[in-house]
C-alpha cells in the first residue's frame, strides 16, 4: 500500500572543490521508497536551521536532486509526495 510506504532518503554531501576555493557545498540525493524505486517528482525542501531559510525543488525522473553552492551551516531535509508519509531529516 503506497499510502504507508515510507521515503527512504540517500543524502549526500560534497565539498566545493579545493581549486574554486569556496567555502560552499552541495546536498545532493536520490528519493527512494521502501522497496528501493525511486520516487520521480517528489518535493524536497532543503532548510538552514540557524537563518530558517528554505528553497524547494521536485526530484527528476531519476529520483535524484541537487542544492549547489550551499553555504555552510545546519540544514534539514524535507521530501514529500502525494501518497506517501513524509520524510524529515534534521542536521
Amino acid at each position: 500500500n503506497s499510502a504507508t510506504m515510507r521515503f527512504v532518503l540517500m543524502i549526500g554531501v560534497a565539498v566545493a572543490s579545493l581549486f574554486a576555493q569556496d567555502t560552499r557545498g552541495r546536498v545532493q540525493g536520490i528519493v527512494t521508497d521502501s522497496s528501493a524505486a525511486v520516487i520521480a517528482g517528489s518535493s524536497v525542501t532543503l532548510v538552514n536551521d540557524g537563518t530558517g531559510v528554505s528553497v524547494a525543488q521536485q526530484t527528476n525522473q531519476a529520483g535524484q536532486y541537487l542544492f549547489d553552492l550551499v553555504l555552510p551551516g545546519n540544514y534539514s531535509v524535507k521530501v514529500e509526495m502525494q501518497g506517501f508519509k513524509g520524510f524529515l531529516q534534521k542536521n
